[in-house]
């Protein structure tokens, strides 16, 4: 039998934003796409960074953030560090939203995360149009985008669970 009496409660409490990105990360680079639905994968782990950032702010931390991101180049194949650029954009934007409208309603919360994941579904096609050097049909980017937006309110409603539960907050105060 392992023994993990050493590992700190708190500790594994902290990283259940990071571990659910990285969830979401394999498994959006591992889930083949049908054929003739090219970029139409959600962007999930995008839709957890978002969602953990706007509830935890800056306590989601930007090392994290960015391992995470050259995790996804690693499994994706793309440049390293396109992803990590993409994830500390988003994570600097959410942020700079998150506390220039504290204490909004939720529907509030959902306009911001979509605004972000619009501004990031942006910043990612330059980033294909530049490494490509072709130009995307705009009927895949806006399904693409619009997929990725209406998952939102489901994984919402997910990691609000997961927060709830594990009561997260009480454990980022501590810091």
């Amino acid at each position: 039998m392992i023994n993990l009496s050493f590992i700190n409660k708190a500790f594994i409490y902290r990283k259940i934003p990071f571990f659910s990105v990285l969830i979401f990360n394999f498994m959006s680079a591992t889930i083949s796409v049908p054929a003739g639905f090219a970029l139409n994968i959600p962007a999930i782990s995008i839709i957890s960074i978002v969602f953990w950032i706007l509830h935890l702010g800056t306590h989601f931390n930007k090392y994290d953030i960015f391992f995470l991101g050259i995790l996804n180049d690693i499994l994706v194949g793309t440049p390293l560090g396109s992803f990590s650029l993409i994830y500390i954009l988003i994570s600097l934007l959410a942020n700079y939203l998150k506390y220039k409208t504290t204490g909004r309603n939720s529907i509030f919360h959902f306009l911001i995360a979509f605004f972000i994941i619009l501004t990031s579904d942006i910043i990612f096609n330059i980033t294909l149009i530049i490494l490509n050097q072709q130009m995307p049909s705009l009927s895949y980017i806006l399904f693409n985008y619009l997929l990725t937006i209406s998952l939102y309110p489901a994984f919402f409603i997910i990691f609000r669970w997961i927060y709830d539960i594990t009561k997260l907050k009480k454990y980022y105060d501590e810091v």
